[in-house]
């Protein structure tokens, strides 16, 4: 069986930029574009601090371990990228150690505590804008 990705449109390929959707909510001033993406045809920016983008998971198997992945690049030297999942603790990654002007992929596992998450990824303090793609939750 197939290791399904819970995060629908995680490489913003059914997105028409700017918008983020669908399945993506923003906050802020969040959109999609073409031209600097990982993989595919568009991506997401997180143009200021504040701005995110979420959304409701495919559902989850309470107790099982998932993986949640993204690829991330920013120029900021200051704040953090925080990945929120309903029910577990938010995760930073520090902007000084992410990876300017290519992507590269973070990622943690966690166990899943409740069956209907929402995946939240967030700019925190950036000088810069953040740049995702690929962005995945599977079974680890």
């Amino acid at each position: 069986m197939a290791n399904v990705n819970r995060v629908r449109n995680g490489g913003f390929e059914q997105s028409s930029p700017p918008t983020v959707g669908p399945f993506w909510t923003a906050t802020g001033t969040a959109v999609t574009a073409t031209g600097d993406q990982l993989l595919g045809d568009n991506y997401a920016i997180l143009a200021v601090a504040g701005d995110a983008i979420s959304q409701p998971l495919l559902p989850l198997q309470v107790g099982e371990n998932y993986t949640f992945q993204a690829a991330f690049s920013t120029a900021s030297g200051a704040g953090t990228i925080d990945v929120e999942i309903t029910g577990q603790p938010t995760r930073s990654f520090q902007a000084l150690n992410v990876i300017s002007g290519d992507y590269a992929f973070y990622n943690f596992d966690f166990t899943a505590t409740t069956s209907s998450p929402t995946l939240t990824i967030r700019s925190t303090g950036l000088s810069t804008p953040l740049q995702i793609d690929v962005v995945s939750v599977k079974l680890a």
